[in-house]
């Protein structure tokens, strides 16, 4: 599942994304007319009991964010994390990272409830740990992101974190995984 948020870079659109995100939603329809069609030619009643069960599952699946009708978006969030316990670890720092940079001091909400912060662009594995590359908001200054490390670490639910280097703007943030059983999530 993807996370949208301001302080979650997507990624670069790339040409026919769009379509990438429309194609299963043109195949479920597809899969139904063609089901369908092919049903009501040799038992029509048939074809309308198909009918009220697929109207039974698109009112069940209705806001459920499953919609098979609905296009998803291609996520290109630069992602090279191999060690498979690290991968999920780091798919769940894009869901707390607005969270850990307004815990940290870093990143704040505006007065119309936006997000201002730190924006995460890519995710990597440094040995047993994630480094998370970020931009900066402009006037912030590695050390003062160094300054805040054990803050960030508490919001960002991590045993640790520090700041490996950064330039011109730019941020890597090494953040190790808590242990089971240390602390809590």
């Amino acid at each position: 599942m993807t996370h949208r948020t301001a302080a979650v870079d997507s990624g670069e659109h790339r040409p026919f994304d769009t379509a990438r995100a429309w194609l299963r939603p043109a195949l479920f329809a597809l899969v139904v007319a063609a089901s369908v069609s092919a049903i009501a030619l040799v038992q029509p009643v048939l074809a309308l009991v198909l009918l009220t069960l697929v109207g039974l599952l698109v009112a069940r699946l209705h806001g459920s964010g499953l919609e098979p009708w609905r296009p998803h978006p291609v996520d290109r969030f630069p992602n090279t994390v191999s060690d498979a316990r690290l991968r999920r670890f780091a798919a769940d720092l894009r869901w707390r990272w607005e969270h850990g940079m307004v815990v940290g001091g870093l990143g704040r909400y505006a007065d119309d409830g936006e997000y201002v912060g730190p924006v995460l662009t890519a995710v990597s594995q440094h040995g047993d740990a994630i480094v998370a590359h970020a931009t900066l908001t402009p006037g912030t200054q590695l050390h003062e992101v160094d300054a805040r490390t054990d803050r960030l670490a508490a919001g960002l639910e991590a045993a640790e974190a520090s700041v490996l280097g950064g330039e011109q703007g730019t941020v890597a943030l090494l953040v190790r995984e808590r242990q089971t059983g240390e602390g809590w999530t």
